[in-house]
């Protein structure tokens, strides 16, 4: 028995209809604005259940008492610093100079 002919091209419309829709949805702000939407009342029906108590608290805060310095370092600085020393080779190296080939 073949299938009637108006519901294969119905399922291919649906089909063609349901792609461009999709990409139609990723490419709009839509998207955005339901997701704001969903967070919106999310934090609604949070504020609902918080129960939020103010309290004052006085704390004394120990005043420190400022201090004035009066001095200046001077101190002479080198431009560069000492050149380090190589550190000495072991007595069986041979270094590339002398070795003749």
């Amino acid at each position: 028995m073949q299938k009637p002919a108006s519901s294969s091209i119905f399922g291919r419309a649906l089909a063609l209809i349901v792609l461009l829709g999709s990409f139609g949805l990723a490419v709009s702000p839509v998207p955005g604005r339901v997701k704001y939407g969903i967070k919106e009342l999310m934090d609604h029906w949070k504020a609902d259940k918080v129960v939020s108590e103010e309290a004052i608290i006085e704390r004394e805060v120990p005043v420190v008492e400022e201090k004035v310095i009066d001095k200046i370092i001077c101190r002479d600085i080198e431009a560069d610093p000492p050149a380090l020393e190589p550190p000495l080779l072991p007595p069986a190296f041979v270094s590339n100079k002398t070795v003749e080939v």
